[in-house]
């Protein structure tokens, strides 16, 4: 607060002042589209406010401004105490000063600049592991629509019609169940049981898991949804073989991908199968992000119990050392962005394999739309952690001041550290980066 003898005070230092003016700018983007008249206004919030200060100091006051001056010279934040705002906290951009020493005077114009940071808030999505496994059956259709367009692609429209009509049982091979047909498509038909049986020889030592959620899904009891569900279903088992490395969701992916690659390598040198190439691309494409899903949910449960024990006292009440539980490993930024490229990745491939022959995939978009959010919400929500090391026993409190930390943030790095004896900390610590 200023007293008498001030107008203002900055640094700690009192002033008379001669003029305070104060300037509130909006952030604006301003959108120009070229042949439209006006622009789109983009508000990306308050800029930071700026005071111009014109100070002076005479007569017994003189020496202050030199004061002022040294306290300046080491200080980064710096405390001013505005005469009608009260106390904030920023940086001096500007100091110009105008001496004269006969009479002993001197006036200084500051340019001040607040530190004030409105965090930006994080918005909460959707568990995507429910936004996903929510749209399988629309996945699953939408591959049926896929062999059913290759199906009309290549066939006559009658034939077309007699192939995708018929109830076929799934326990037999789909040539064998069709009579009456020309040699074209009989060799179709053939082509298609070629498919299916490379896509099922490919992992037949793994079973379908009883659970599972390609098991869940309506498949229709025709061709399509044969040779969609075969599909479906190898994909399903190569992420049940890889399943050991969930924890490291970039490598889980890449073996899916290179899963998906073996099996459309084994379908292009055939011209029959190999029309079928796009089917491939859909089912691995949501396969992996059902499995991503699961990996980042399970992830954030992890993340939760990570907080939870980051809130819990190191003493009991009597003073005892309470051991903490192992913390959960989680995921680092480097594993989320490479498994969530990878997805990416194969999700355009169908997208674009779907858009070749005519057929939307708005339920696989979704998907992926989901996993993005989330990643998104991640980093945004991450506190970001580093280590340090500190040479000398050093209370913990003062290490957090050091390192552009509130000294409350000192309990939740006792928990991220489980350290003994916060008073005397020594050597490798983690702590969260100044943000």
């Amino acid at each position: 607060m200023t007293s008498g003898d001030a107008d203002f005070y900055l640094a700690g230092i009192p002033c008379d002042g001669e003029s305070i003016e104060d300037t509130f700018e909006q952030a604006i983007v301003v959108h120009e589209i070229p042949h439209a008249n006006g622009a789109l206004l983009e508000d990306m919030g308050m800029k930071a406010r700026r005071f111009k200060i014109s100070a002076f100091f005479s007569g017994g006051k003189y020496n202050r401004h030199k004061e002022l001056l040294k306290s300046l010279e080491n200080t980064l934040l710096v405390e001013f105490i505005h005469p009608e705002y009260g106390s904030m906290k920023g940086m001096i951009e500007t100091i110009s000063i105008k001496r004269t020493d006969e009479i002993k005077s001197a006036t200084l114009d500051i340019s001040f600049i607040e530190e004030e940071y409105a965090p930006v808030a994080v918005p909460m999505v959707a568990d995507p592991k429910n936004m996903v496994q929510d749209n399988a059956q629309k996945v699953a259709d939408t591959n049926r629509d896929l062999v059913k367009k290759i199906t009309e692609k290549a066939n006559s429209t009658i034939e077309a019609k007699t192939l995708l009509d018929k109830v076929i049982d799934f326990r037999k091979k789909m040539s064998e169940q069709y009579a009456n047909l020309t040699s074209k498509a009989r060799k179709f038909v053939k082509a298609c049981d070629r498919v299916v049986s490379i896509a099922e020889a490919e992992i037949n030592n793994i079973a379908n898991p009883a659970n599972g959620l390609i098991s869940s899904i309506n498949w229709a009891q025709d061709l399509p949804g044969r040779i969609a569900s075969s599909i479906a279903y190898t994909a399903e088992r190569y992420a049940l073989l890889y399943d050991n490395l969930r924890n490291a969701p970039e490598k889980f992916m890449d073996n899916l991908q290179n899963a998906r690659d073996q099996i459309k390598a084994a379908w292009k040198s055939d011209p029959e199968m190999s029309a079928f190439l796009g089917v491939a691309d859909m089912a691995f494409a949501y396969q992996g992000t059902v499995s991503l899903s699961e990996i980042y949910s399970a992830d954030e449960d992890n993340r939760n119990i990570a907080r939870q024990m980051e809130s819990q006292k190191s003493f009991d009440v009597e003073g005892v050392y309470v051991a903490a539980r192992p913390t959960p490993k989680l995921l680092d930024i480097r594993q989320i962005d490479r498994s969530l490229q990878i997805s990416n990745r194969m999700a355009q491939d169908a997208i674009d394999s779907a858009r070749a022959i005519g057929c939307p995939a708005d339920p696989l978009k979704e998907c992926v739309n989901a996993l993005i959010d989330h990643t998104t919400y991640i980093k945004l929500e991450m506190e970001r952690i580093k280590e340090i090391n500190i040479a000398y026993e050093t209370p913990l409190h003062l290490i957090c001041l050091q390192n552009g930390l509130p000294a409350s943030m000192a309990e939740r790095i006792v928990g991220l550290n489980s350290l003994k004896n916060p008073s005397f900390v020594k050597g490798k610590v983690n702590i969260y980066a100044a943000r």
